[in-house]
């Protein structure tokens, strides 16, 4: 099972990091990691409730 997820998330990885290469030559490289932070605080925040 393990082995699995293991090779899962390294094939998602490796698919998102051309998306998201193409978006920061897009929009810049230093608004996608703000954005990324503000997104994370959001999910991490409710997270901490729990």
């Amino acid at each position: 099972m393990w082995i699995g997820l293991i090779g899962a998330g390294g094939l998602i990885g490796l698919s998102s990091s051309a998306l998201i290469g193409r978006l920061s030559d897009k929009i810049g490289r230093s608004q996608l990691l703000m954005s990324n932070m503000y997104i994370f605080f959001h999910f991490y925040i409710p997270l901490q409730a729990i």
